[in-house]
């Protein structure tokens, strides 16, 4: 896993799981060789987005969302409208989780 990484955390999907999942999600990113490996959280809707475009405007293409579908689509259509390229990992941490 050479390629850089960042992961956008949403604390509050699902009652918090997907504040307690920051710690383990990392861990096992850089155990599985995640060298060039970077995070944020959001703080309030719309978050994800914001991060997504400053992870892809720093050269960023791999993007792992963890949190639930709003999470999901937000980190999702950011990707779509930048244009670029990108993988796009999703962690379930949100309360239903309906596209896992």
């Amino acid at each position: 896993m050479d390629q850089p990484t960042y992961v956008v955390f949403n604390p509050h999907a699902g009652k918090g799981r997907g504040g307690r999942l920051i710690e383990p999600v990392l861990a096992a990113l850089r155990a599985a060789g995640a060298t060039d490996l970077d995070h944020g959280s959001t703080a309030r809707k719309g978050d994800e987005e914001a991060l997504t475009e400053a992870a892809l405007a720093r050269g960023c293409r791999r993007i792992v969302a963890v949190g639930g579908d709003g999470t999901w689509s937000n980190v999702a259509n950011a990707i779509l409208r930048a244009g670029l390229p990108a993988d796009l990992g999703l962690i379930p941490g949100g309360t239903g989780c309906d596209l896992a």
